[in-house]
């Protein structure tokens, strides 16, 4: 796990292609993380090259809505492959009775964090 230790940028793809929305900090299975409409933490796991990542989304602006809905907080699953230092993949809501709708996300990795 500690491969993927680092700053990665976090892009979902939309109409009008990949959009930044934000940063996520990944460190030893734990993540954080934020922009500024949302802060997100949860946890990841590694399996050779695939990559599980378990999060709560919650907003702090109220400006934008997810998944099609306003709501302050998502609890959100995310299950992708890794290629160097890019992960791609699809994330849904972990909600019960939300919309099956999965939406295509990268993280791509802009740097280590520094040496102590």
């Amino acid at each position: 796990m500690s491969e993927l230790n680092g700053v990665w940028a976090t892009d979902v793809l939309g109409i009008e292609g990949w959009e930044r929305t934000g940063i996520t900090f990944l460190q030893d299975g734990h993540l954080h993380g934020g922009s500024a409409d949302f802060y997100h933490f949860g946890n990841y796991s590694v399996d050779d090259r695939k990559v599980k990542i378990s999060l709560n989304l919650k907003s702090h602006s109220g400006r934008k809505q997810v998944y099609g809905k306003k709501r302050k907080e998502f609890a959100i699953k995310m299950k992708g492959k890794r290629n160097g230092d890019v992960i791609e993949g699809k994330a849904s809501l972990l909600d019960p009775g939300s919309y099956d709708i999965a939406y295509n996300f990268r993280l791509i990795r802009l740097c280590d964090f520094p040496e102590d």
